[in-house]
């Protein structure tokens, strides 16, 4: 817990900052141990020091997405993958869920 507190008092005296965490797990979407917590916990707490944190998730097929609301953020996002695998590419849609204070 020491380090949660130093990393807390750390980043609350520096520049806002911008981070954006990719992660297989954020409750109450998709939780299977531990990293879910984390990923629901730490960017709220960072956004109420005054950081930008945002959380992307894959949708997974377990996840309602008429609860909470989600909105189209970016449609059709071309993500290239595997270099050595020419032309192997992702379409993704963004889709945009605003945290609650919960």
């Amino acid at each position: 817990m020491r380090f949660a507190n130093d990393l807390i008092k750390f980043l609350g005296k520096k520049p806002p900052l911008r981070i954006l965490f990719v992660t297989s797990e954020e409750a109450p979407f998709a939780k299977v141990g531990g990293l879910g917590e984390i990923m629901f916990s730490l960017p709220r707490a960072l956004n109420k020091l005054g950081h930008d944190a945002r959380v992307m998730i894959p949708r997974y097929g377990t996840i309602e997405r008429s609860l909470p609301p989600f909105n189209m953020e970016y449609e059709g996002l071309d993500v290239p993958t595997a270099p050595e695998q020419s032309g192997t590419r992702l379409i993704c849609n963004v889709l945009r869920c605003d945290p609650t204070d919960d």
